[in-house]
């Protein structure tokens, strides 16, 4: 998980930003191509949690890794706990 940490990135929704950002995409394009709500996705990219289901949208649209995608939210939560150590 360290290697994570060395990315700076602490949870899905900042690592999907980003790789929307470099695929020039934005939030709304990406609900249309995922067949989701907007609100779905922008809430996601604001830091909601990521559910299984737009996990397998994000997989079916873009070929994003199930199991990545879990392990930078695992993350996040953990950072977020240790915080309020």
């Amino acid at each position: 998980m360290s290697e994570l940490r060395e990315l700076g990135v602490f949870g899905a929704s900042e690592y999907v930003k980003a790789e929307f950002k470099k695929m020039s995409l934005s939030a709304s394009a990406a609900s249309k191509e995922m067949g989701v709500s907007n609100s779905t996705v922008s809430r996601f990219l604001s830091g909601n949690d990521l559910t299984p289901s737009l996990a397998a949208s994000l997989n079916k649209a873009f070929g994003f890794d199930i199991e990545l995608l879990f392990k930078y939210e695992c993350a996040r939560k953990i950072h977020e706990t240790k915080s309020l150590i």
